[in-house]
């Protein structure tokens, strides 16, 4: 038997039993990661355009049809304010930046409203936004995930219909 105070070879790297949590723990950690990437593949091949905002007005998100609706893709806006954009319609600023300040103070948690955009190329784009506040576990506003569908063909045609 050694008496000097060195661990002994069979001590080293030796470790306390494993916790009874950390089986629960990793199933937890696994149904998460199942769940986030039913998630993102709902994001990403969804019909509709996904933005999401921070309280900043930041773009966190940029996926679905969002570029093949606007023009840009998620590597050019990602980061940047939604307002030093040239894609929203001069008239409907103050009405996006409205929602923007009532869903990141906590008074709506769910928003709708129609925007008109500009897209890349220049050409009018017209979107209904279903918007959602997502907020953390003290239930304050982290960031604003909205789904845009476009309803340019609509606002057309009605436009159309009110011109005869």
């Amino acid at each position: 038997m050694d008496r000097s105070n060195r661990m002994q070879p069979a001590q080293v790297g030796a470790s306390s039993p494993p916790s009874p949590r950390l089986p629960e723990l990793e199933r937890l950690e696994q149904e998460l990661a199942v769940a986030r990437q039913r998630l993102d593949a709902q994001l990403h091949h969804t019909p509709l355009a996904v933005i999401e905002l921070d309280c900043e007005s930041r773009i966190i998100r940029w996926a679905g049809e969002a570029e093949r609706l606007f023009g840009w893709s998620a590597v050019e806006l990602v980061g940047r304010v939604v307002f030093d954009l040239p894609w929203l319609h001069e008239d409907d600023c103050e009405s996006l930046s409205e929602m923007i300040r009532c869903m990141c103070s906590g008074r709506l948690r769910y928003a709708r409203d129609t925007i008109r955009h500009r897209g890349k190329d220049g050409r009018m784009v017209h979107c209904a936004w279903h918007s959602s506040a997502i907020a953390d576990t003290k239930g304050r506003t982290t960031s604003i995930q909205s789904l845009l569908l476009d309803v340019t063909d609509r606002a057309r045609s009605e436009e159309a219909i009110t011109q005869v």
